[in-house]
C-alpha cells in the first residue's frame, strides 16, 4: 500500500512538474506586434517633357512620362539606365 501511495504522489509531482512547465512555456510565448506590408507608392520625380530624348550623353533617366506622350532614347546610348534609389513612373496611356 505504501508503494502504491509513492507511484502516486511521484506522479502528481510529475503532472504538476509538466503542468507548471507548460504554464511557464505559454507564458513566456508572445505574440508579435501584427505587421502589414502595403507595397510603397512611387515617389513623383518631375514630369520629362513630351518628345524628349531620355538618355541623351548616357545620362540616367529619373521622373514621370506623362500618358500620351512620346519619349526618344538616343541610339548610341540605346539602354535606359535608372539610378539605384531613383525612380521612372510611366503612366499607362
Amino acid at each position: 500500500m505504501t508503494n502504491n501511495i509513492n507511484t502516486h504522489l511521484s506522479m502528481q509531482k510529475k503532472l504538476l512538474t509538466a503542468l507548471g512547465l507548460a504554464m511557464v512555456l505559454f507564458a513566456a510565448c508572445k505574440k508579435d506586434a501584427e505587421v502589414n506590408l502595403t507595397p510603397d507608392q512611387p515617389v513623383l520625380g518631375s514630369y520629362i517633357n513630351d518628345g524628349d530624348t531620355l538618355n541623351t550623353n548616357g545620362r540616367a533617366i529619373k521622373g514621370t512620362l506623362k500618358a500620351d506622350g512620346t519619349y526618344y532614347l538616343y541610339s548610341n546610348y540605346g539602354d535606359a539606365v535608372i539610378n539605384a534609389g531613383d525612380t521612372l513612373l510611366i503612366q499607362v496611356g
